[in-house]
């Protein structure tokens, strides 16, 4: 990955390009953090966000197309605010994951690259002891992914799907582009990435449920963009959802499996719900750390009024407990207690 053109804000980062700063990045997965750390050991936190999609403002909201004339200074902003959320919750959150949208632009190109590399500056910046955990969106690896796009996000920020082990959560990582068809867009090679993914996927979940039946884990969780749904299980598909097929398919495995929870972004606006006859399965859609979006009287998107932010999640032995919070609200303090 070659030296990029000058990007919004020369921060002091400057010298160090997008394959520089990937390494540093992906040097902090949770996967090698937690090798050596797997079992239960009491209480702990971690912080979950969604969406910084650096370039929305401009791109979304401003509707700007000229790449010379595109800036994310605002996205930036926002996303600084984050880090300085994290880096004050004490104890420190076991791991922070960003649920997708990293950056806006679509394609592979030096404005997508210049994004990504402002994302990883500003994600540089949090405390060293936290492994990061980003998961891809739409706009990372496209709404159909190719072999290209897969290619670039592995190269830029790491799998595309994996599962890792912490302190006696599972946490399984995916690609939810494969849980979506976009029929005009659909080729062979998608339809192959795809079987490939849910393979895995179903290996995974078999997994997580015999290791929570043997007590080899105490609770399994999923990390992903798109919702299995934005409300309601049984509501019709949309771009915002999970196919409904594919959906109730899966809903079943994981409640069965006893996964606990989903946490979800894409929709830059807080929602789901919980699933399940007994309500088991708790699928939770964090509003974004960027731009939030809202429905006018119309029912059509535009910019929210809600705030942008971050969700704190506490894992006790018994329960998975979660709250969301504006930017700048985080509690320093977070009590793990009983």
């Amino acid at each position: 990955m070659d030296q990029l053109a000058n990007t919004p804000e020369d921060d002091g980062h400057s010298a160090e390009t997008l394959g520089e700063l990937s390494k540093i990045i992906r040097d902090r997965n949770a996967v090698d953090a937690y090798a050596h750390d797997k079992e239960w050991r009491g209480p702990f936190c971690f912080v979950q966000g969604a969406d910084p999609q650096f370039g929305m403002i401009d791109q979304w909201d401003r509707k700007k197309t000229n790449p010379d004339e595109i800036q994310w200074e605002e996205d930036m902003q926002l996303m600084r605010k984050a880090v300085q959320d994290i880096n004050r919750v004490s104890p420190i959150p076991g791991f922070f994951v960003v649920c997708g949208d990293l950056v806006h632009e679509f394609d592979v190109n030096p404005l997508k690259m210049a994004q990504e590399r402002d994302l990883l500056r500003i994600l540089s910046d949090i405390d060293p002891i936290v492994p990061i955990v980003l998961i891809p969106g739409n706009h990372d690896i496209l709404n159909t992914p190719t072999s290209g796009s897969v290619k670039h996000f592995e190269e830029v920020f790491g799998p595309e799907y994996y599962s890792f082990d912490a302190r006696g959560l599972r946490c399984i990582c995916i690609n939810s582009q494969y849980l979506k068809d976009f029929p005009e867009e659909s080729t062979d090679l998608f339809r192959e990435l795809r079987e490939k993914f849910l393979a895995w996927f179903d290996g995974e979940i078999d997994k997580a449920a015999a290791d929570l039946k043997s007590g080899a884990i105490e609770h399994a969780v999923v990390f992903q963009h798109i919702a299995w749904f934005m409300n309601s299980p049984d509501e019709p598909t949309d771009y915002f959802n999970v196919d409904f097929e594919i959906r109730q398919k899966y809903l079943k495995k994981l409640i069965d499996a006893g996964i606990k929870a989903c946490f979800c972004g894409h929709l830059h606006r807080n929602g789901g719900g919980i699933a399940g006859p007994n309500g088991e399965l708790d699928v939770v859609i964090t509003s974004a750390i960027g731009l939030t979006l809202e429905l006018n009287s119309d029912g059509q998107l535009v910019r929210g009024k809600n705030p942008s932010g971050l969700r704190l999640v506490k894992v006790d032995k018994s329960k998975i407990e979660h709250a969301f919070y504006p930017l700048g609200e985080m509690p320093d303090k977070v009590d793990l207690r009983h």
